[in-house]
């Protein structure tokens, strides 16, 4: 199994794992080539921590996409330790943008991510031109 380990030093003190305040976002890059020989399609990537060379955990790993455009998988991590970039099915995967997308007919509310959230969610919303708006928000 590879992966890549982080080691992170605190005044020359080694810290492992490190654990951070608030997750933090990782990217990782990936090769077509490598994965087309071993027969691992890039929409069945994903991101886990490797505690040896056959257990994996994805406990403190959320949000892991694929992006196919540029090669790389994106997640959030709650600490460094030993990140793998592994297979696994149900992978939320970033592909090519519609061109109805970037330009809207109408105003675009999406869904906001994670559902439910605590203490934190990200709403998207998509405008005809550029204005001044006000988003209210009731709980």
């Amino acid at each position: 199994m590879n992966g890549v380990e982080f080691n992170v030093f605190a005044e020359d003190t080694l810290s492992e794992p490190y654990y951070f305040d608030k997750p933090v976002s990782v990217a990782l890059p990936f090769k077509r080539g490598i994965l087309k020989q071993y027969g691992i399609t890039p929409e069945n990537l994903t991101l886990y921590f490797a505690s040896d060379s056959v257990t994996l955990d994805s406990l403190g790993i959320s949000q892991a996409m694929v992006d196919l455009n540029q090669n790389r998988i994106f997640g959030m991590v709650q600490h460094f330790s030993n990140i793998v970039v592994h297979e696994k099915s149900g992978v939320t995967t970033l592909k090519p943008i519609d061109v109805s997308d970037v330009y809207p007919s109408s105003f675009v509310l999406k869904q906001n991510y994670p559902n439910p959230f605590n203490p934190v969610t990200t709403i998207e919303f998509v405008l005809l031109k550029d204005q001044k708006i006000t988003l209210s928000i009731y709980n």
